[in-house]
């Protein structure tokens, strides 16, 4: 007696083979959404005062063409003393004899240079994606089980 068993594999080679193109895309669509997601959060969620709104409209979001890479940034001179903050120094008028401001209490200030206290840095992008972490895990997670899905297994 002879007993025997044939598998075909090659519908399953198919479905392995369209894979990485659907599962490439999936990513890539997770990627975008993952890094909206942090950019909408860092523009909405700061202590810092952004009297104009420049800095907080110059966050934005990009992701690489194969979708591997995602990236929230800002190009604003300003934002790095947001980010990273600054010592107390002593600030001096470089074009004038001396500093002038208008303080609504007091009307016109001026002064031939004096001490500012520094300010505390903002990490705003990093505390975005720490305040969405479990949220973009999730988003990653059901993009790959799509992808398994769209292949057929």
């Amino acid at each position: 007696m002879t007993i025997s068993c044939s598998i075909n594999l090659e519908s399953v080679l198919k479905q392995l083979d369209l894979l990485p193109s659907i599962l490439q895309e999936e990513i890539k669509d997770s990627m975008q959404t993952a890094m909206d997601m942090v950019r909408d959060y860092a523009q909405e969620n700061h202590r810092y005062k952004d009297q104009s709104g420049t800095l907080t409209k110059s966050i934005q979001s990009s992701v690489s063409d194969d979708g591997n890479t995602g990236t929230v940034f800002t190009d604003d001179p300003a934002a790095s003393f947001v980010y990273y903050g600054t010592k107390a120094h002593f600030i001096a008028p470089a074009n004038a004899k001396a500093l002038h401001w208008q303080d609504p209490a007091k009307g016109n200030l001026f002064s031939k240079g004096h001490m500012v206290k520094g300010i505390v840095g903002e990490k705003f992008i990093e505390n975005a994606f720490a305040a969405n972490r479990e949220e973009i895990i999730d988003l990653f997670t059901t993009g790959i089980q799509s992808a398994i899905d769209k292949a057929g297994f």
